[in-house]
């Protein structure tokens, strides 16, 4: 298990109110094959366990690099005129769990 949250939603709809109780969890698996995910407990309640199959990756980022962390940069459009919008994407790929990492702002790069 990666990590775990929790969203509530409440509503009054024609004098009658109704509240949602929405749990995520993110899991990685560490093996190939035909897995279940085990029943999970959350206070009362819980889970139906969940059959699943993972496959070996293919064509996947992540996977064209023998790095277990990096970043991928892109800007578009990569040659802007002065004061034009730039969106700017970065993309954060692992391969291990990285607990408790931050990434700071980044720095603008000028050229010529």
């Amino acid at each position: 298990m990666l990590s775990q949250s929790q969203n509530s939603k409440s509503s009054w709809i024609n004098g009658k109110s109704s509240k949602t109780l929405l749990w995520i969890v993110n899991v990685m698996a560490k093996q190939t094959g035909n897995l279940i995910i085990p029943a999970i407990m959350f206070g009362d309640d819980s889970s139906q366990p969940i059959p699943v199959q993972v496959i070996e990756a293919t064509g996947n980022k992540a996977g064209q690099t023998d790095t277990d962390v990096f970043l991928e940069v892109e800007a578009s459009p990569e040659s802007p005129y002065v004061q034009a919008q730039v969106l700017y994407t970065l993309r954060l790929y692992r391969r291990v769990e990285i607990a408790q990492a931050s990434l700071t702002e980044a720095g603008i790069a000028r050229c010529g």
